[in-house]
């Protein structure tokens, strides 16, 4: 039977941001360096997904059953059935979500006192915020009577069933404290040798959520100068707490059946299997801990306008949130497999718990993918900038505007994970790992080369540059490789970007600059005792700021390409959706634009 699915989406995004802000000095000179500011902010979002040409499986069933040749279904040959046979048959689902958050927020900061080496500063905030979701299927759908025809044909092993998700519901209530505080310890003013400036400083965060509890966690870094200015050394120490988000707690689990092509050869290609998916009421919080440390080097004296840095991070996540597909948990488990059992079937591999197989054939009869927490996620590497500015007045020939050359870049030392605390780590750096993870390269980067043209010439409004992406080459594990092809490299991606953009600077008008013997409104007369005389102004036409003038002014026409090659992204077998790693590419190809902004 041969069906087309219509998807209808309708999307309503309603957001309000507001905010005071002011300064205590009106009650005191101690209070002159307090600050504080107040927010509130409104998001909703609220979708309608109808999905049309659904088979409704009990419908069709009555119809295989109907004795009346007129209103029975004829599953042989096409256009043997007629429109009001294929209405009854076919039908529209409707799923209905909202998602709302409100919150507010009060923050204040200043100097507590001053040091020999200059003001100790500190901040104190605190927010409240409220979140809802909501996600309400139709009838159809909570019923499970509703097939998808497209993966695979209606009639195969593996028709795919559309979840049976529940109405659900789900709100909680976030109060968070939070503070910091940052000591000189030394300063470019108060000093001495080996200590040029030192700065540490203290953070704390207090979270207390209606439905998980309290939690808090610290934050400590410092900043170090030693010899002077041009050499920065900095690190960190944090901690990191995240709860589930609304839905990967209270959405639904459903059963559905899909196509799977399975590692270890014991499925027949193709055939339908049971995969539980949804959310997880069970799941606990996610918690990290991460240090960093590096080095910021500006050599003014051997080249001006230059500036590197470099910083190494460690980042550690516990009680991972993941939800893999069944295709990504049957690649994982034959990948890190130990053995293999009588049947055939892949032992000790690290989702072998989520996948039931026949105890005979060792074929997968169902799995798992509903949203549960991981035991680490371990993260290792190092980030890289070279920050290079040439202004051309240095020639000694005049300013012809300034040269930026740029180079960004993350090399991935390590990416670890443990599914368990009982089972073993397993490294993935340089590798695709499925489409739900993409691939994590060792090397990733970017250059780009922006002149900016010379203020106080038809040339300052000139900003044009070109940029060069690179995402370096990475290998594909055997798990997800048709046929089980030996791991293949993925090559290298690199495509240039150029744009252009010219931001209109016109000169003040004449009631914007001092006019002898006038104020700047031109209207004024100044007195010898500084007041104001009303009197004509000199030239209407002359003065007027509404003009062309106000409108060109401070706008900016930019123009630019991106993928100037045209250049196709690097295969992918393991993606066979698209053939690509949507993570580190697309498939745009060359895509020209232009922009027109205005800031008033």
């Amino acid at each position: 039977m041969a069906s087309v699915c219509r998807f209808r989406i309708r999307t309503h995004n309603y957001e309000f941001t507001g905010g005071l802000r002011g300064n205590l000095g009106e009650f005191g000179d101690y209070f002159k360096t307090w600050n504080w500011e107040s927010g509130f902010r409104y998001n909703e979002d609220s979708r309608i997904e109808r999905v049309g040409g659904n088979v409704d499986s009990s419908a069709l069933r009555a119809a295989l059953l109907d004795t009346n040749p007129a209103t029975a279904f004829n599953p042989f040959g096409l256009n043997q059935n007629s429109p009001a046979v294929l209405d009854k048959i076919l039908v529209t689902t409707q799923r209905l979500g909202t998602a709302s958050l409100m919150l507010e927020d009060l923050k204040l900061y200043g100097d507590l006192w001053n040091l020999p080496a200059g003001p100790i500063a500190f901040a104190i905030g605190g927010e409240h915020r409220t979140e809802h979701e909501k996600d309400e299927p139709d009838s159809l759908i909570a019923s499970r009577q509703i097939t998808d025809p497209i993966k695979p044909p209606l009639g195969t092993s593996g028709a795919n069933l559309v979840a049976d998700f529940l109405p659900t519901r789900g709100s909680r209530d976030v109060w968070s404290l939070y503070w910091e505080v940052r000591v000189p310890v030394t300063s470019p003013t108060w000093n001495w040798c080996g200590l040029h400036s030192l700065e540490l400083g203290y953070q704390e965060r207090f979270d207390n959520y209606s439905d998980f509890g309290s939690t808090e966690k610290p934050k400590f870094f410092f900043r170090w100068q030693p010899i002077d200015s041009s050499l920065t050394l900095r690190g960190t120490y944090s901690e990191a707490y995240h709860a589930p988000a609304l839905a990967e707690l209270y959405t639904s689990q459903g059963q559905i059946l899909v196509p799977v092509d399975e590692p270890a050869t014991l499925t027949p290609p193709g055939t339908g299997i049971k995969q539980t998916v949804g959310g997880n009421p069970n799941l606990n919080a996610e918690v990290a801990y991460e240090w960093t440390y590096g080095v910021v080097w500006t050599p003014a004296k051997l080249i001006k306008g230059l500036t590197l840095s470099a910083d190494w991070y460690h980042i550690d996540l516990r009680n991972v949130i993941f939800g893999l597909n069944a295709g990504n948990i049957l690649g994982f488990d034959f990948a890190t497999r130990t053995g293999t059992l009588p049947n055939g079937a892949p032992k000790g591999g690290v989702f072998s718990d989520l996948i039931q197989r026949d105890p005979v054939s060792g074929a997968v009869l169902s799995v798992d993918s509903a949203l549960r927490n991981t035991a680490r996620d371990i993260t290792e590497g190092l980030d890289y900038e070279a920050l290079y500015q040439l202004n051309t007045s240095l020639f000694g020939h005049g300013n012809f505007g300034t040269f930026t050359l740029t180079l960004n870049g993350n090399y991935l030392a390590r990416f670890v994970q443990q599914p368990s605390p009982v089972e073993r780590k397993v490294n993935f750096t340089g590798e695709f790992i499925g489409v739900r993870f993409g691939s994590y390269p060792r090397n990733r980067s970017y250059a780009s080369l922006f002149y900016d043209g010379p203020a106080g010439s038809w040339l300052g409004g000139v900003d044009a540059g070109a940029v060069v992406h690179y995402v370096g080459q990475y290998s594909q594990s055997d798990a997800f490789t048709a046929n089980l092809r030996a791991p293949r490299k993925v090559r290298e991606w690199t495509t240039l970007d150029l744009v252009v953009n010219y931001t209109f600077n016109l000169p003040a008008s004449a009631t914007q600059n001092d006019v002898a013997g006038y104020v700047r409104d031109g209207k004024n007369v100044k007195t010898s005792g500084d007041k104001d005389k009303n009197v004509m102004p000199v030239s209407t036409a002359e003065y007027n700021p509404c003009g062309w003038r106000a409108w060109l002014n401070n706008t900016t026409i930019t123009l630019g390409v991106d993928n100037v090659m045209d250049l196709s992204p690097p295969f992918v077998d393991g993606a066979p959706e698209n053939g690509y790693d949507e993570r580190q590419a697309n498939i745009r190809g060359r895509v020209w634009y232009a922009a027109l902004k205005k800031r008033f």
